[in-house]
């Protein structure tokens, strides 16, 4: 409110747009998200997240196969992102 013209904002024919998260998570942000994922995990040590679990499903996703798809993966990347970034350390 107040960011965007009313005439925008409460408009009822938005439509979204998909973005390409299977392709970037098997390729473009591959190296970064593998990085992550096989480093010590806050998520983990928090009880949230099994991160050797998380490491097969990604291994899994990226050669093609499983039940998961990108998105998953991305939240599990960004919600580490976050952790790492706001939360510290040995906080349960």
């Amino acid at each position: 409110s107040g960011l965007v013209p009313p005439g925008i904002q409460y408009r009822r024919d938005k439509k979204g747009f998909t973005v390409p998260e299977d392709n970037w998570m098997r390729h473009e942000f591959k190296p970064a998200v593998q990085e992550v994922f096989d480093s010590p995990m806050m998520a983990e040590e928090l009880g949230l997240v099994d991160a050797a679990k998380l490491r097969n499903l990604y291994s899994r996703f990226v050669r093609g196969g499983g039940l998961l798809n990108g998105r998953h993966f991305f939240r599990a990347f960004a919600f580490e992102m976050y952790l790492r970034r706001f939360v510290s350390h040995g906080v349960a």
